[in-house]
């Protein structure tokens, strides 16, 4: 193995039952630590936090940085910069249940090397310059992990014992993470020099609420929310917010909004022998011709000539 990898389970939260195993050789300094934790009432600060992810697949749990608060479950996974500092409460009186991942300066350095000499990372150095481990100190950020990252990461979680016995499977799997992670901060700054801001931390903090409005429209199966829901949601004011969302995302929250009822009615159409009029009822169209409109309009064809093919 190139890396080390550190599996700790923890029962019961601070002070609880734990088990920690590590594969790999000790005098590494590329590392990433697997911490899969279960409790009730737990509570824990962490004074100078890891580049870390933090999910939480059962229960819910509330994380305080900078000042913020952010609850955790499902698909939403919390990412942190070297050096925050962090507080953790799991809320859920039946159990809540973590999975994080906190990987080291020297593998940040490597995997930051890999994506500069394939050509990542973009003039202007966003993942800043070789020979600098630490990562810049960033605004912490919430994000929909996407289902392929969510995949991997129960699969790591429902495999941990099993893969303690194939440590390069295990070893593959923790550095695919860890590559998704960098490369979702990458992502995150491109977005983020993109907000209409003088300072950088503004910037990142005003595209953390800007994407809060965002998943409020992809999660909307039919009418997406009023510009109104969606400021007041993101805690901006719905001009700031129009003005902002179209600078960074390049469209305004209707048209996005509208773009996505495409997207998901193209997938209706492609995977499932559903009538037209049915899709545009799932999807809140006032009729079928409304539909139609709206889909030949962003795709081109009618709906009845995409799904022929």
């Amino acid at each position: 193995m190139t890396i080390r990898v550190n599996i700790e389970t923890v029962h019961g939260g601070a002070g609880g039952r734990s088990r920690r195993r590590s594969f790999g050789s000790g005098s590494a300094d590329r590392q990433v630590t697997i911490l899969n934790g279960f409790g009730r009432d737990f509570r824990a600060y962490q004074k100078s936090g890891a580049f870390s992810l933090k999910w939480i697949p059962r229960g819910t749990a509330r994380y305080e940085v900078d000042g913020v608060r952010h609850h955790l479950s499902g698909d939403r996974v919390l990412m942190l910069y070297p050096g925050q500092p962090y507080e953790v409460a799991f809320q859920d009186r039946r159990g809540t249940e973590s999975l994080c991942l906190f990987v080291s300066d020297a593998l940040i350095e490597h995997l930051r090397t890999d994506i500069r000499e394939s050509g990542g990372d973009p003039p202007g150095g966003l993942m800043g310059r070789p020979g600098h481990p630490r990562l810049d100190r960033d605004a912490d950020m919430v994000f929909r992990a996407p289902a392929a990252t969510i995949g991997a990461l129960n699969g790591l979680r429902h495999g941990l014992t099993r893969l303690a016995d194939h440590p390069e499977r295990l070893e593959e799997i923790a550095l695919s993470l860890c590559d998704d992670l960098l490369c979702t901060s990458l992502d995150h700054r491109r977005l983020a020099a993109r907000v209409p801001a003088r300072r950088p931390r503004t910037r990142r903090a005003l595209l953390g609420r800007l994407q809060r409005a965002r998943e409020m429209i992809e999660d909307s199966p039919s009418d997406p929310p009023h510009l109104d829901v969606l400021a007041r949601e993101s805690g901006v004011s719905k001009y700031h917010l129009l003005r902002l969302f179209k600078a960074t995302f390049g469209t305004a929250p209707w048209q996005y909004a509208q773009r996505r009822r495409v997207a998901r009615g193209r997938l209706l159409l492609r995977d499932t022998n559903l009538p037209v009029g049915e899709i545009a009822a799932r999807l809140g169209y006032e009729s079928q011709s409304a539909f139609a409109r709206a889909f030949r309009r962003h795709m081109g064809v009618a709906p009845g000539a995409y799904r022929d093919g």
